[in-house]
């Protein structure tokens, strides 16, 4: 009987071991993606790089910076700009000023101390990191939100901007409409001063609307350009 026992105990099948459990896998992560903001513009724009600079009498001083977006611009101040000597500094703009042009070319720079008169032009040179979608490519100089004047002697080749500076204060680069060209300069002609008035404000106005009434001819409004270079 005992063998009987064991024989059936040798012959009772062994229990299978469970596998291991299926496990559904799960669902791939997908990384998030980076989205890049357009620059807004605001009263006070956000500030990027910086550099400054003693300039006198005796010897000028070129002062470079770059911008978020790949803007290099460069300041040339000559011999005999500036007396006495005073720390010049050139700040980068990442988002462009409140402006009112609506089509950006670059968001600007500031130079600084405010309101300092050169005795000769500044060369400033900006070399864009995208060259303009399509003409006019205009430096201004912003002496109200409201108001933008061209700056004087600029040339584009290609993705260079080159113009001349004759006291510090807020710039920037644009793409004007004709109908913005037109509105800006009735609104420099209307801000020129009386005869015996402050001949270096009226000189900017001048040189701006002349620059308008170039903005004028390049969108082919010559009848426009006219009158603007002979309200000036």
């Amino acid at each position: 009987m005992a063998l009987a026992i064991l024989a059936c105990g040798l012959l009772t099948p062994e229990t299978p071991e469970p596998g291991p459990e299926e496990t559904q896998a799960p669902p791939p992560v997908e990384a998030p993606v980076e989205s890049v903001e357009a620059p807004t513009r605001a009263d006070i724009p956000q500030e990027g790089d910086s550099t400054s600079a003693a300039i006198g009498l005796a010897r000028g001083a070129s002062l470079q910076v770059e911008n978020a977006q790949g803007d290099h611009i460069t300041l040339s101040i000559p011999p005999l700009a500036i007396s006495p000597t005073v720390t010049v500094t050139l700040t980068a703009f990442n988002s462009p000023p409140l402006n009112p042009i609506a089509e950006d070319l670059f968001p600007g720079f500031r130079l600084e101390p405010e309101g300092l008169r050169l005795r000769r032009p500044a060369t400033l040179v900006v070399e864009l990191a995208q060259p303009p979608s399509r003409p006019p490519a205009i430096l201004f100089y912003l002496p109200q939100p409201e108001l933008a004047l061209p700056l004087g002697e600029q040339t584009l080749d290609r993705a260079r901007l080159t113009a001349a500076v004759s006291h510090f204060s807020a710039f920037f680069g644009g793409q004007p409409t004709l109908n913005e060209a037109k509105t800006q300069a009735d609104i420099a002609a209307g801000q020129l001063p009386d005869p015996g008035g402050d001949w270096q404000n009226e000189s900017d106005l001048v040189t701006g609307m002349q620059g308008w009434s170039q903005a004028m001819s390049s969108l082919g409004d010559e009848s426009a350009a006219q009158g603007a270079l002979d309200a000036a």
